[in-house]
This record gives C-alpha cells, sequence and structure tokens, in this order.
C-alpha cells in the first residue's frame, strides 16, 4: 500500500545517506598518515586534526541537508509542509554526519583499510536490521533493545517517517506525533555523532601520546643517523 510504500522509500533514503559516507574511510586513513608525521614532529595537534575533519564533516553534512533534501522529498511526494521539510532536512544532514562519524570513529580504532572498510559495511548491516524497518521495535529481544537505541538508523528512521504522520515513535499504531518529538529524534541523532567524534578524539589522544616520534626532515633516514651517531 503506499503507507508500506513511503516507509520504504524513506528507508532507503536514510541508507544511502549513511552509506554514502563509507568513502571518508580510506580519505581518513590516508590523511591519518600525513598526521602521524606532523604530530610526531610536535606541529599538528590531535585536538586540530579533530577539529579540522569535524568541521569539514560537519559542512559536508549541511550540504547535503540543503541539496540532497529536495532531491528525494518531492520526488516521493512527500507532504507539503514546512515543518515536515524542515525535519526531513535536519535527518539528512544527521545521517551524513552520522555516517561520517562512525567513519571516523572506526579508521580510529581499525587503523587497516581492509578492516576498517569491512567493520564499515559490518555497522550498516547492524544499524539496518535494528532500526525498526525490517523487525519492529517490539518484536527486538529486551536484552537486544540497547542495540536499536544505539542504532543512528532508528532516530534518522524515526525523524522523517514520523514527520510524515506515518507512524507513532516505536509501536506504529497510527496515531499523531507532535514535532517536538521528531526534532527530538533529530537531536539525539546529532548528539550520537558528537559522542563518536569524542571517543575518535579520545583513542587517537592516547594513541598518538605513546607513538608520536619526529624522525627528521628524511623520516628513516635521519633517525638511522641519529643512532648510528649516538653509537659512536
Amino acid at each position: 500500500n503506499v503507507d508500506f510504500a513511503h516507509r520504504g522509500f524513506l528507508f532507503l533514503v536514510v541508507n544511502a545517506l549513511f552509506i554514502n559516507e563509507a568513502v571518508f574511510v580510506p580519505t581518513i586513513i590516508a590523511d591519518k598518515r600525513f598526521f602521524a608525521r606532523e604530530h610526531g614532529a610536535r606541529a599538528y595537534s590531535v585536538l586540530a586534526w579533530h577539529l579540522a575533519w569535524l568541521v569539514k564533516l560537519g559542512l559536508t553534512a549541511a550540504l547535503k541537508a540543503l541539496f540532497y533534501t529536495p532531491c528525494f522529498y518531492f520526488l516521493g511526494q512527500l507532504r507539503l509542509d514546512a515543518t515536515a521539510y524542515l525535519a526531513a532536512a535536519f535527518a539528512t544532514g544527521g545521517m551524513g554526519f552520522a555516517g561520517s562519524a562512525v567513519a571516523m570513529l572506526i579508521t580510529t580504532l581499525m587503523p587497516g583499510l581492509g578492516a576498517a572498510t569491512t567493520a564499515f559495511g559490518c555497522a550498516v548491516l547492524l544499524y539496518q536490521n535494528v532500526c525498526g524497518f525490517f523487525l519492529p521495535i517490539a518484536a527486538i529481544p529486551p536484552y537486544l533493545l540497547w542495540l536499536a537505541w544505539s542504532s543512528v538508523f532508528t532516530y534518522g528512521y524515526y525523524a522523517i517517517i514520523n514527520s510524515q504522520q506515518l507512524g507513532t515513535v516505536m509501536t506504529g499504531a497510527g496515531e499523531n506525533v507532535e514535532d517536538r518529538l521528531v526534532f527530538a529524534f533529530c537531536f539525539v541523532l546529532y548528539a550520537w555523532c558528537f559522542l563518536f567524534h569524542g571517543v575518535a578524539y579520545a583513542i587517537t589522544r592516547a594513541y598518538s601520546s605513546h607513538h608520536a616520534t619526529y624522525l627528521g626532515p628524511d623520516g628513516p633516514r635521519s633517525a638511522q643517523t641519529r643512532r648510528a651517531a649516538a653509537a659512536a
């Protein structure tokens, strides 16, 4: 029916917005190599590097909220209401920001490109299956409910769904949802993004404080020269 078609369409939108951020996995890993060199030379702090990425990823998410939203909103013939459109725009930017934040966190935990890419794919599969589209929240066992509440897909999906008045928060009973609750989903979505960035910063700071070593202008060759001079 029309209701299910809209739900499926909006789930695909949420899914695509998140997966699209997988491109940042190899980008961040490549940039970390330059950061390690500069940080070892005491020229680039961990905080400055993370703030630079936070600003870059935040601006990217804002552009997606601005340009991606009209592309799917009017194509999907969604509700022509200013509040509903604004909620969809916030959720659009939030899902893009969430995808890049997860990419940042994963590349911090797993410096290898293969492992990080695989982990990002696993995160997508997990988030997809506990967000309430394939498996209703009420059907998830109580001891696994924390997975649903920690899934960024849950908040992005329900923010858009409820902005269209296609269901309630978690029950799907069909009554209307207050606009402030829709924006609460968006707020929690962005909160998860900043939490991921905060954890990534803490991990990078802890790791770099023990592994930052200046190798000289010529890298390993300078280090070998210093060791040879010290031995002599």
